[in-house]
């Protein structure tokens, strides 16, 4: 019988970045036994997040959910999927959503373990952890991004945005674990000291068992588009006007060509402080993060992230100055592409000018030569 990988986020932990590599090299785990099979797909998903037909849902034009439309889609794929359990004797499927949407299907793991085990096939759940104050600025900063965060990273943790994004680690865990058992779970810190070998990729293939060699083919680039530092409080300021929102955030590409000429790290801290700094803001977390060291990766010393903040990590927001600058560099590439743009329509132009003058030279020469077959 067959073993089901699910990875199942959680968001902000390089999930892209590993469906992209299981996708790149579905052949070569195809040989090795493994299956990444292409599941459903659905707008604005991409393809190598294979496991989303698990909790995607279906709105009308009222916003009102297709629930007959969504039963129907996830039989058809879940016979697919079962199917391919017969055939291979592991199969992955990956998509960070699981770890925020599950909770808008009731019973979600439990229904899913229970399709899952009574055909005698095991599941087992992977999921990446990352720092609760770096999962927060990091999630805050891929909605401004996007368009879909308007609020100041303030006022953001004024709304305590971990309990929506479940932040709290023990219990979301603790409810797979009750579904699908302790012992099937695996849980890895994402810190990159923490990786197999320093390296996302082969800590991933070793949570399904499997070595990272020479056959792989991997690219040490991200797959999301990072906007960074003061450029993404920019954005976050530019959401707030309507006009722009219109535009479907048409500044986002200059802001990106702006941040990578800038030439640094992703850094988040700047532009999203915690005010009683991130040190303290962990403290609510410490207990659930100890226990699940101890559960869930046998730590007899309770420590599940080795990277922690100093208590005195006092950071100062960006300033206005700063900010300005910012802007500058954004205007200098729109400079740069207006630029391009007019030396395009000079070409253009040029092209044209030339080509109507070699359409008049022809035309007066067959005229010419009409007049004077005429005359003879």
């Amino acid at each position: 019988m067959g073993c089901l990988y699910l990875h199942a986020g959680t968001p902000k932990t390089g999930t892209s970045s590993i469906q992209y590599f299981l996708g790149k090299n579905r052949k070569l785990l195809t040989e090795q036994g493994y299956c990444f099979p292409v599941m459903p797909h659905f707008d604005k998903i991409g393809q190598n997040r294979n496991a989303h037909f698990l909790i995607h849902r279906y709105f009308d034009e009222n916003n009102e959910r297709l629930l007959e439309k969504e039963e129907q889609m996830r039989a058809r794929a879940m016979e697919k999927l079962l199917s391919r359990l017969e055939q291979y004797d592991n199969v992955v499927l990956s998509d960070e959503s699981l770890w925020n949407h599950s909770y808008y299907f009731k019973d979600f793991w439990k229904n899913l373990s229970q399709r899952i085990t009574e055909k005698g096939h095991t599941i087992k759940v992977i999921v990446y952890l990352r720092r609760q104050d770096t999962y927060l600025q990091s999630y805050w900063a891929q909605n401004v991004k996007s368009g879909a965060q308007k609020l100041s990273f303030a006022d953001y943790l004024n709304k305590k945005p971990w309990k929506q994004i479940h932040a709290n680690y023990l219990q979301a865990l603790d409810l797979i674990a009750s579904a699908v058992g302790e012992e099937n779970i695996i849980v890895r810190p994402f810190e990159s000291g923490q990786f197999l070998d320093s390296s996302l990729y082969a800590d991933f293939l070793h949570c399904i068992g499997l070595s990272l060699t020479e056959e792989y083919h991997y690219s040490d680039q991200s797959k999301n588009d990072t906007v960074f530092g003061e450029y993404i409080q920019i954005k976050q300021i530019l959401n707030e006007n309507p006009k722009f929102a219109e535009k479907k955030g048409f500044m986002t590409d200059l802001i990106y060509a702006a941040t990578l000429q800038h030439g640094e790290k992703p850094d988040y801290q700047r532009a999203a402080v915690f005010p009683e700094g991130p040190a303290n803001f962990l403290k609510q977390f410490q207990q659930g993060n100890e226990e699940i060291a101890r559960k869930y990766l046998h730590r007899e010393d309770g420590i599940l992230f080795y990277n922690m903040p100093s208590d005195n990590n006092t950071i100062d927001s960006y300033s206005a100055e700063e900010l300005v600058h910012a802007c500058g560099d954004i205007i200098l590439e729109l400079k740069n592409e207006l630029d391009e743009v007019t030396e395009e329509t000079k070409r253009a132009n040029q092209s044209l000018k030339m080509t109507l003058r070699n359409a008049v030279f022809l035309s007066k020469q067959r005229i010419r030569r009409l007049l004077q077959r005429k005359k003879k």
